[in-house]
């Protein structure tokens, strides 16, 4: 948004920013040249991420495709939601991918958010083999699944605040209980 000031001159400039979702406002007045220089530092560092993602992505739908071990599709919808997450909670999903879309950019981050939980929780689970190896910290893990596919639901289903309170708060239990059982 183009702003033109005084030079010289005390000025006051009024900002409103309103949304139910998640609202990145940085407060920081650029000049042209030096805002261009900065989002072509940020996009280039978003890129390499976006990319690594894509590659993680790639290489474990082959292992899928080449081994037919379930685990590696668990693990390639995991980094599939993970980079939806991140695009979602960059601006760059709601800026390239999904403009035309204004009720996903609302739901996405905490959507794409709760599926990665649900194919984290299901990717741990077969990859530490928890049903055999320690089968009460697997019955957490399958309580969890379905709490966060609750959170999918409300995440598409009811207002904002809502589904990000149960993402934040799943996923501080999540993380919990996968660390326990990775030690174990």
């Amino acid at each position: 948004l183009p702003v033109s000031l005084q030079a010289g001159q005390a000025n006051t400039v009024y900002l409103r920013v309103t949304s139910e979702g998640t609202v990145a406002a940085p407060v920081r007045l650029w000049q042209p040249a030096a805002l261009w220089a900065h989002d072509q530092l940020e996009y280039s560092v978003l890129s390499l991420y976006f990319g690594m993602l894509v590659g993680l992505f790639l290489y474990n739908l082959l292992l899928f495709v080449s081994l037919r071990d379930r685990v590696y599709l668990f693990y390639v919808a995991f980094v599939a939601w993970i980079a939806i997450a991140q695009a979602s909670l960059t601006g760059m999903g709601a800026q390239f991918l999904w403009p035309q879309w204004p009720w996903w950019i609302m739901v996405s981050i905490s959507a794409s958010n709760a599926a990665s939980g649900v194919f984290g929780i299901l990717f741990a689970r077969d990859f530490l083999s928890s049903k055999s190896t320690m089968p009460l910290l697997d019955r957490l893990l399958q309580v969890e699944v379905v709490l966060w596919m609750l959170t999918v639901a409300a995440a598409l289903l009811l207002p904002y605040v809502v589904s990000v309170w149960m993402v934040t708060v799943l996923a501080i239990v999540t993380v919990t209980t996968l660390v326990l059982v990775g030690i174990l």
